[in-house]
């Protein structure tokens, strides 16, 4: 296989694994390390043909999904407005003395039945299953959704390009690339 080929295929591998780019330059070349995934990942980024390749793979995805950024927008909105009372409402559960008579009241929660949910606040559901103590439900991780959202769309790439500097990862070397990998992990 061609080199340029073994670096389109780290590129699909990345755009398939949740972006991670070291773990896909793993997998094309199995025996880096992952500090040298992480460098190589980095410097595959700066070639002009992959840079073409990855802006082609994000208009497929725009055009495929036909998602634009008023979508997102409105997916954002959807979320942002989501809150534990969405799902689950106050009540009042009686006590009852001896003889069946109600001394008080404490405060307990239920569960909404699903068919007065909404569509939205459905689709703002990750997982629900029942458990020994009733049910269970996770709320899809805003951050993460939208964070992937806005990859796949390649929102990030025109973000950058207003906001920094560029730097030609080619004229480094690969511990002066390790030594900026580690500070933006501070």
């Amino acid at each position: 296989m061609k080199t340029e080929d073994k670096h389109k295929l780290v590129i699909d591998h990345y755009f398939t694994n949740g972006f991670n780019g070291a773990a896909a330059y793993r997998e094309v070349y199995p025996s880096a390390s992952i500090e040298s995934s992480k460098v190589q990942f980095a410097k595959l980024l700066t070639l002009t043909n992959l840079q073409s390749y990855i802006r082609e793979k994000h208009k497929y995805a725009k055009d495929k999904l036909g998602i634009t950024r008023e979508d997102v927008l409105k997916q954002l909105d959807n979320l942002r407005q989501g809150k534990i009372s969405d799902y689950v409402e106050l009540y009042h559960e009686d006590i009852k003395g001896e003889e069946g008579k109600v001394i008080g009241t404490y405060p307990a929660l239920r569960w909404k039945p699903w068919s007065e949910l909404t569509q939205e606040q459905l689709d703002r559901i990750k997982e629900a299953y029942p458990t020994k103590y009733g049910i269970t439900i996770i709320l899809h991780d805003i951050k993460w959704t939208l964070d992937m959202i806005a990859k796949h769309l390649g929102f990030y790439e025109e973000d950058n390009s207003q906001k920094s500097p560029e730097v030609n990862l080619k004229d480094l070397s690969d511990e002066q690339i390790k030594a900026l990998a580690s500070i933006r992990k501070k």
